[in-house]
């Protein structure tokens, strides 16, 4: 019997996230772009960009658990869930316990079950290789993807800190 595969087709791109992208000619940008759309327009992609920058991003190429945990905590976000039993899942699982943050250890998850079950709120997904984003069940991202891929972690914004 052949296994069901199922698409998960985004809501929109997030047009400012995008724009932005374009605009500076970037690519394997989704952390900045899951970030940006995650926030909900209190931070603009060049924004996130140039703190991304500050937290070790090099222009078109992408980031690690370790290099972008503390920027989310920083910008207002909040680990929710670490998910699974993969070798991604366990580096956000070491990543998140040198960092002391709070959360919640899951069995593994799908990220179409993820964008149903998560449920009012704004939040930054990451899957195996990626990062999307998740906004009251509908997701914010550039292209189609397979339902059936692995969350890792989970985080939600709470809001921009003050300072």
């Amino acid at each position: 019997m052949a296994r069901t595969r199922t698409v998960v087709r985004p809501l929109c791109a997030g047009e400012e996230a995008m724009q932005g992208r374009e605009s500076m000619q970037e690519t394997k940008d989704c952390i900045v772009r899951a970030i940006t759309n995650a926030a909900c327009g209190e931070y603009t992609y060049e924004e996130v960009h140039a703190v991304c920058r500050q937290h070790g991003r090099v222009n078109n190429q992408g980031m690690t658990a370790d290099m972008y945990f503390p920027l989310l905590v920083k910008l207002g976000f909040e680990l929710k869930f670490v998910c699974g039993t993969t070798n991604a899942a366990m580096y956000a699982d070491r990543v998140a316990k040198e960092m002391q943050l709070q959360y919640r250890r899951v069995k593994g998850v799908t990220l179409e079950r993820a964008r149903c079950g998560l449920g009012k709120g704004s939040f930054f997904v990451a899957i195996i290789g990626h990062a999307t984003c998740v906004v009251n069940g509908n997701i914010y991202d550039r292209g189609a993807m397979k339902g059936g891929c692995s969350v890792t972690h989970v985080w939600k914004f709470k809001g921009k800190p003050q300072t």
